[in-house]
């Protein structure tokens, strides 16, 4: 129902014909990103430090 609400809203302003309503979603969660942080020394909040025991792959 937000999303419905916010379209409706945006699509009743005046600002609509210059308006980009974005919607992304995340069907994980976003805990787990292929992508090492440039940042060592973060502690993970879940201790998990690898890939494992999820062993996820991009092919």
């Amino acid at each position: 129902m937000f999303v419905k609400e916010v379209y409706e809203t945006l699509r009743a302003s005046p600002q609509w014909n210059e308006t980009l309503f974005l919607i992304t979603y995340d069907e994980h969660g976003g805990f787990y990103d292929h992508v090492a942080t440039p940042v060592r020394g973060v502690p993970s909040p879940d201790g998990i430090m690898g890939p494992e025991p999820f062993n996820f792959t991009f092919n």
